[in-house]
């Protein structure tokens, strides 16, 4: 039996109104989380409470019918996870429906972003000519950009290929502002030279 047994002295949760959710929801429960058998034992319990609440007695049979076929088709999995404020809530919201799942799926994760830039990676920076450079990098995307920006004012042309191509080239410029991040936290790849 589940949350106290139910009489039909008193009803289904203290007196049901008309309409079909306390009834499905009450055989539902009985279906799904009493033993087989202890389960007939609740039903009968739960269809005399409705009979004397003015629940005909075919409805009630299909409503059963109906319930049965629900869980029997559903294979139920449970995980028991202690309450954290603002996490075990959110659950409620995001109810799993796939059989198996990892719990990492589930829960929302509590970490924050991390931006773009500072992540390694592979990135790409436009010129106004229209060409492109693709760069990689171990270090944060961001630190390797404000590095080509140094080379290029100083004039460093062997230390960045952006700063030759800016140098060789007149009135060329970076779009710093818009930079295209394809690859995040790579493995680094060896250099062809």
């Amino acid at each position: 039996m589940f949350g106290g047994a139910l009489t039909a002295e008193r009803g289904i949760g203290g007196g049901v109104a008309r309409g079909s959710g306390g009834s499905d929801q009450q055989i539902s429960r009985a279906q799904t989380i009493c033993d087989d058998k202890s389960r007939p034992e609740e039903l009968q319990q739960i269809k005399e409470a409705l009979t004397k609440n003015g629940y005909k007695e075919k409805y009630i049979d299909r409503v059963c019918r109906t319930q049965r076929t629900k869980v029997e088709q559903q294979p139920t999995t449970y995980a028991c996870l202690p309450y954290v404020s603002g996490v075990t809530d959110k659950l409620k919201k995001n109810s799993v429906e796939k059989e198996y799942c990892k719990i990492q799926q589930v829960l929302p994760s509590n970490k924050d972003p991390v931006p773009r830039l500072l992540t390694k990676g592979v990135y790409e920076l436009k010129c106004t000519c229209g060409k492109s450079y693709i760069g990689q990098t171990g270090r944060s995307i961001q630190c390797r950009i404000k590095e080509h920006q140094r080379h290029t004012r100083l004039g460093n042309t062997d230390k960045s290929a952006i700063a030759e191509h800016v140098h060789t080239n007149e009135n060329h410029k970076i779009d710093y502002e818009n930079i295209r991040v394809f690859e995040q936290n790579y493995k680094i790849l060896p250099k062809n030279n």
